[in-house]
């Protein structure tokens, strides 16, 4: 079981975009949950209103997110956790090719170039236990 664990803090805006991204993943996570660190523009009257699953906590910055997200996606049995920040903006088959690798290492990260502020759609797998 996959879950996709999305932080954030007063970026409506791009979380709207992130959810939507990884709804239509080619191949989509079993679970979204959200960790909201104390949000004040709006995202926690969002949240309440969609079918997200999200967690309201104490700003604990990103860091602190990701762990209270990683530990309800391995409470509700995730054999995956996929982390997003809020302002991602994975391609379509992202999670596919992540999985695609799983093989290869505990802890796959696609890096996308950025150059002046565009996204490349070209992935650049590093190994982060070498």
């Amino acid at each position: 079981m996959i879950w996709a664990v999305v932080v954030t803090h007063n970026r409506l805006p791009w979380l709207q975009q992130v959810i939507q991204a990884v709804e239509q993943q080619t191949h989509p996570p079993d679970h979204i949950i959200v960790v909201n660190n104390h949000s004040t523009d709006g995202t926690e009257a969002w949240l309440k209103t969609s079918k997200i699953n999200s967690i309201h906590q104490n700003n604990l910055g990103g860091a602190g997110g990701f762990r209270t997200g990683m530990q309800a996606a391995l409470a509700g049995g995730a054999e995956w956790v996929w982390v997003l920040d809020d302002d991602c903006a994975p391609l379509p088959d992202c999670l596919k090719n992540l999985l695609k690798h799983k093989e290869l290492s505990q802890c796959l990260n696609p890096v996308h170039k950025s150059v002046g502020g565009e996204i490349y759609g070209e992935e650049v797998w590093i190994d982060a236990a070498s």
